[in-house]
């Protein structure tokens, strides 16, 4: 179980260095999560299209610059159609963003630059 900030932040960049499809986060407060998610993602470069699932809407985009992504995936599907398998299936066909790597940050949680 993860009990610290630098822990999520550490196993997301993990899963995202091995090429993990999906990562499912449980948390009391999805906004928040995905909110800090997003701010991590920026701390090096413009962050990849996201998209997030949930039970109500399916696959979704997460920021206006990931509509275009959702619309490629999808194809003519219908987002709440996507269900927790579909959703890893269609994974597979999400566009390669470039290599993976992880921001140095100091003690303080900022980056040393």
């Amino acid at each position: 179980m993860i009990r610290s900030m630098e822990e999520f932040i550490s196993a997301f960049h993990a899963a995202r260095c091995v090429s993990t499809p999906l990562v499912a986060v449980r948390t009391v407060d999805p906004a928040s999560t995905t909110y800090f998610l997003i701010d991590t993602l920026k701390q090096s470069r413009q962050p990849p299209p996201l998209l997030g699932w949930d039970v109500i809407r399916g696959l979704y985009a997460i920021g206006k610059d990931s509509g275009e992504e959702l619309a490629r995936v999808l194809g003519d599907r219908e987002p709440a159609t996507v269900g927790p398998a579909d959703a890893l299936s269609l994974s597979s066909s999400l566009a390669r963003m470039g290599s993976c790597s992880t921001p140095t940050r100091t003690a303080s949680g900022t980056n040393p630059e």
